[in-house]
């Protein structure tokens, strides 16, 4: 089983995030008032079932992942989402138990949009053959018009060009784990104000 955890870093050589029609979906901000203390209030529709988010006291998000690669593979995936933090950013870290792989990329930020392959993860691809597992991920925009895309995708070499799962298979690559465009002005200034997340 392979356990995946979002966090970001310099050491994964990026390469261009191919383009594969998804959809953005704007997604507007919480009508109650958990906008002012719950990251997870703004995330939570975009999620799939397959994620959890928990609230942390920074008025960030933690999410958790178990994801089915196509049958092939599950992994897991943790990430942590600062919105409001001093840079914005999310950290990823990608492990794998059988294989012994932990892989931290830290500090993705405002502005990236890149792919960060995992060394030592590799996945058969119908259509594609031996592939490098990947973190595609994006962020762009301002805090009241946030894109944010996390996935996994997996590129391999086809003819001596890298060619990506999420381009022979768009249906199923990138498997999205948030996907979308958000608001997140109400609880930045929140936190301006020194507003925390109450603990339950």
């Amino acid at each position: 089983m392979i356990y995946a955890t979002l966090a970001m870093s310099a050491l994964a050589m990026p390469t261009p995030l191919p383009t594969n029609g998804t959809q953005i979906v704007k997604r507007a901000p919480p009508t109650s008032d958990l906008r002012f203390t719950s990251a997870c209030s703004y995330l939570t529709d975009s999620l799939p079932d397959f994620c959890t988010c928990v609230d942390t006291t920074t008025l960030g998000a933690s999410l958790a992942c178990d994801v089915d690669v196509i049958g092939l593979d599950t992994i897991g995936v943790k990430g942590d989402f600062e919105p409001c933090g001093s840079p914005l950013h999310i950290d990823l870290e990608v492990t794998e138990a059988d294989l012994g792989i932990d892989y931290p990329i830290a500090g993705i930020t405002m502005g990236d949009s890149q792919s960060f392959p995992i060394p030592g993860l590799d996945w058969g691809i119908p259509g594609l053959g031996d592939a490098g597992g990947q973190m595609a991920v994006t962020i762009d925009g301002n805090i009241a018009a946030l894109t944010v895309t996390v996935g996994v995708d997996a590129c391999g070499s086809v003819l001596g060009i890298t060619t990506c799962a999420s381009t022979v298979d768009p249906v199923d690559f990138p498997i999205n784990l948030l996907s979308g465009e958000f608001d997140f002005s109400d609880l930045c200034t929140a936190k301006a104000k020194g507003v925390s997340v109450v603990e339950a």
